[in-house]
């Protein structure tokens, strides 16, 4: 006798949020552009087109700026509109994995690459592909620990991956804005370091702010809006330096909030805190 079949149910996805998956999309068509400029900044320096080759590069590493702001807004829209899903989280991680992995990890990789004699091709190649594998690792552990409530967005454990891929792309625009300068080489050798610490801070355990959410939400002093404005004021003067300052500066705040944390208090199962205490060391232990 034949046994009968088993059928299982198959989820279907009836709805979306037009308006958050548009802005979401608008991520990855950055993400995806920047490669192309990449590609064909690449294609213009071997056909000895310096000052092409220059531009097309220059607008590569800017189109993932202007991802960052789709990625910026499409979770504040989709909240604002009642529309936040796990379609949209999943939809947001995967134009992440493209706008801040890939395409970052590529323009430093055409970057070092540029300058053979500094980095070599191997290590150059090796550590691009870290970034990039530390980037899917970080948006794959953000998917499974995050919820869609607002509470749960105004920090981060590991740095973002848009602040990772910022470091990076703004290494890259600071050593194009530097490349009359001695200075140059410099931002070369620092940049696979930078590459490197950005793709393990991503997924390390430190805490980061959201900087969004914590601006755009609540009140604010009032000196907090000059603030905004001299940052404003400096990006419009020299826009490299300061995003390379603002991004750099982000990415360092885990480690050094991380030093200067205080130890919190254990609760006792009498109901007194108690400080907390390191784990003793076992024999042998270093």
């Amino acid at each position: 006798m034949k046994s009968p079949t088993r059928r299982f149910k198959v989820k279907r996805l009836k709805h979306i949020g037009l308006l958050p998956t548009l802005v979401t999309l608008g991520n990855i068509v950055c993400g995806f552009a920047a490669v192309v400029f990449a590609s064909r900044s690449m294609v213009e320096g071997a056909l000895k087109h310096a000052a092409d080759a220059s531009h097309y590069f220059e607008l590569g590493a800017w189109m993932v700026i202007i991802a960052m702001v789709f990625d910026a807004l499409d979770g504040r829209v989709a909240r604002m509109t009642g529309s936040a899903s796990k379609f949209g989280a999943e939809l947001d991680s995967l134009c992440d994995a493209v706008s801040f992995g890939l395409a970052p990890a590529f323009l430093a990789y055409v970057t070092i690459d540029a300058f053979p004699g500094i980095v070599p091709r191997k290590v150059a190649i090796a550590i691009c592909a870290v970034y990039a594998a530390c980037a899917v690792l970080r948006l794959a552990r953000f998917n499974v620990e995050t919820t869609l409530d607002e509470e749960a967005h105004m920090s981060f454990r590991g740095l973002p991956s848009p602040a990772a891929a910022g470091v990076v792309v703004s290494l890259v625009l600071l050593r194009t804005h530097l490349a009359d300068t001695r200075l140059a080489d410099a931002v070369v050798i620092l940049l696979p370091f930078a590459v490197l610490g950005s793709g393990i801070a991503m997924i390390s355990n430190l805490r980061y702010t959201h900087l969004v959410n914590k601006l755009l939400r609540g009140h604010h002093r009032f000196a907090r809006m000059a603030e905004v404005v001299l940052v404003a004021l400096m990006a419009a003067i020299d826009p490299e330096v300061t995003i390379t300052l603002g991004f750099c500066g982000y990415a360092l705040s885990g480690p050094v909030m991380w030093f200067f944390r205080k130890p919190q208090p254990v609760i006792a199962p009498g109901g007194t805190p108690t400080p907390e205490k390191k784990p003793s060391r076992a024999p042998g232990e270093d």
